[in-house]
């Protein structure tokens, strides 16, 4: 899913190690069989956070996800 967004710059790569370090930091989004959209959540307190790696599937864009 970040994969797709990172050749037009809207993203940054992320390795399968990343992803799979963070794992407790991720949300996703999914339909049966699928997976719809992806985000990152990086808190740095308790009142400070970032969101990264917010990502949507093309089919599922425009769907509210």
């Amino acid at each position: 899913m970040i994969a797709l967004n990172v050749a037009s710059g809207e993203l940054l790569p992320r390795t399968p190690e990343f992803v799979q370090s963070h794992l407790e930091h991720f949300l996703v989004a999914g339909a049966p069989g699928a997976i719809t959209g992806c985000v990152h959540l990086d808190e740095y307190a308790p009142s400070r956070a970032e969101v990264r790696s917010l990502a949507v599937s093309p089919v599922a864009q425009g769907a509210g996800i």
